[in-house]
């Protein structure tokens, strides 16, 4: 029988690869910048002119009211909502606006809402909306309007 006689093992120096660190860590970034949903609702709408002022905070829920002209000439309404955490959804009135809004207020009672309504809506119409949040169980509503003499589109 032979026997193999092997060196001695020396020790390895520690080193941190900080390019491929650095690489993993950029990667990181970009797979997280791609994946995020930025979604600023941009629905032209022109708000009705006040005098009263009422700011609600980042991250309030957001009502959208507009009108919306079909191929056909019709005009119909449409309504959006965004839960505050950035995306923006369609609905398809305000059965599904109910439904999303009373779930954001059971996770967050304090939740402020906040309404932008086309001032060419006729008063009814944003009044039912009120009264569906209301049913829904939001406490907290605030009616988006653009100061007086300013003409244009209400900012998002």
């Amino acid at each position: 029988m032979t026997s193999v006689t092997l060196p001695a093992p020396r020790p390895l120096p520690v080193s941190i690869p900080i390019v491929a660190l650095a690489d993993l860590a950029l990667l990181t970034v970009l797979i997280y910048l791609a994946g995020a949903t930025i979604d600023t609702d941009r629905t032209p709408i022109v708000l009705p002119a006040v005098e009263a002022r009422a700011e609600a905070g980042p991250g309030a829920a957001s009502v959208v009211l507009a009108r919306r002209l079909l191929p056909s000439g019709e005009e119909v309404l449409t309504y959006r909502f965004s839960d505050g955490s950035g995306a923006t959804a369609d609905l398809a009135g305000p059965a599904t606006l109910f439904l999303e809004a009373s779930r954001v207020a059971d996770r967050d009672p304090a939740k402020v809402f906040v309404i932008r309504a086309d001032e060419a809506i006729r008063y009814a119409t944003v009044d039912a909306l009120l009264e569906t949040l209301r049913e829904a169980g939001v406490r907290r509503i605030v009616l988006q309007t653009r100061p007086p003499g300013r003409a244009g589109e209400g900012a998002p």
